[in-house]
Order: structure tokens, then C-alpha cells, then sequence
């Protein structure tokens, strides 16, 4: 792999991405209802190029992550918009937060309550990527660490990690 040019390693990822392109032009055969499309499985292979190009990625820098979802949400990070990637889903936290110790719980939400959401009183107005909480800010909460939430949780809740969750592993 490293002896490719770069040119030349990515051109296969290009072509699986103009192949996914014209997916979303063909007609399915029954048309079950009015909106059917092949939009589902466009997403579900896009995430599965997505995965490959991060494996791929992960060999090369010689990198090692605990899981594949982790991998997924770091090459996103990297080399996507940081500024998005790099944020955690204030729902998603939510609604894992029930395997967290009491304590944690508490912790947590008050925590979003102060980082998520244009509307500080109201942290379950999330209204763009923009309100979710930073996976940076959150893992260097002192309050968070203080009552134990791991930082893997965190993790999980990456927009990748989502991503990898729901188009790879669903």
C-alpha cells in the first residue's frame, strides 16, 4: 500500500463514490410507496467506503484503536471538518446515560446543560451540530471525571462512532 502513489490508492475510492452516484438515479423495481429511492443503501455503502478508506488509513499511519467505531470517528475527525466530527451527540449521551452510576447521570446532564444547545435552560433544544458539546471539552471535564464517567462513553457518542454504529453495525 505505502509503494501507491496517492493518486493512484484513492482513485478507487472516486470510482466507488461515482458508483454510489448513480445508484441514486436508478428506479427501484416495485415502488412500495411514492418516496421510494435507494437512498438507505447509498447510506449504508457510503459508510462501509467510509470504514474501508479508515482501515486503510489506520494501516498507513500504523495507528491502533480499541474498536472500529473509534477508528471511524478519528479519521473523520482528522480528515473531514474537525469542527463537526470532533463533536458528541447531546442525544445520544442522553440516551446511553441510562448504564451510567447514578452520580455520573447527574453529572452528565448538568454538564450539557451548560455546553449543548443555543438555549442553555432548555439542553434538549439541539438545533444543529453547532449545539452538540466538543468530545475535547467534555473529556477534560473536571466534573466528569470527578464522578467517573469513562471517557470510552464519550466516545461513543462522536458523530463517527455514530455513524459507524448505525451504518456499519445495524
Amino acid at each position: 500500500m505505502a509503494s501507491v502513489p496517492k493518486d493512484q490508492f484513492f482513485l478507487y475510492f472516486r470510482q466507488r463514490l461515482e458508483n454510489l452516484k448513480q445508484l441514486g438515479g436508478v428506479q427501484p423495481a416495485q415502488r412500495l410507496n411514492p418516496a421510494a429511492s435507494f437512498e438507505p443503501e447509498q447510506n449504508i455503502l457510503a459508510g462501509a467506503e467510509i470504514d474501508a478508506l479508515a482501515g486503510y488509513w489506520a494501516a498507513h499511519e500504523k495507528r491502533c484503536f480499541k474498536s472500529s467505531a473509534c477508528r471511524m470517528a478519528e479519521f473523520l475527525a482528522t480528515h473531514a471538518r474537525p469542527e463537526i466530527w470532533n463533536r458528541c451527540s447531546h442525544t445520544d449521551l442522553l440516551e446511553r446515560a441510562a448504564s451510567l452510576a447514578p452520580e455520573a447521570l447527574q453529572r452528565l446532564q448538568a454538564v450539557l446543560t451548560q455546553t449543548s444547545g443555543p438555549d442553555k435552560a432548555m439542553p434538549e433544544r439541539i438545533l444543529s451540530w453547532q449545539d452538540d458539546p466538543d468530545f475535547a471539552t467534555l473529556t477534560r471535564n473536571a466534573a466528569l471525571q470527578a464522578a467517573g464517567v469513562p471517557e470510552k462513553f464519550l466516545a461513543n457518542s462522536r458523530y463517527g462512532a455514530i455513524l459507524y454504529r448505525h451504518y456499519r453495525c445495524a
